[in-house]
């Protein structure tokens, strides 16, 4: 069986998916969330999780890789 090429669709872990305009551009990234929840893949309660999300990081670019925090040194143990 051969799959169709869709331009609105695309394999998340491919080669290619960085290049995805969604994973740069948060309307872009609306914009495929509405598609998505048009075809019934996605559910308008993650949809309003990702506008939500939007609206409070409007700064945040849907490419940028997190950054995490280096550790907490242990804390000492409570003297007795």
């Amino acid at each position: 069986m051969s799959r169709q090429h869709d331009s609105h669709t695309f394999d998340m872990f491919g080669e290619a998916a960085s290049a995805h305009p969604a994973l740069s551009s948060t309307p872009e990234l609306l914009a495929l969330c509405e598609r998505w929840v048009a075809r019934g893949w996605l559910r308008d309660l993650d949809r309003a999780l990702v506008r939500f999300l939007a609206s409070e990081a409007p700064d945040f670019s849907p490419s940028r890789q997190p950054t995490l925090s280096p550790p907490r040194p242990p804390r000492p143990e409570p003297r007795q």
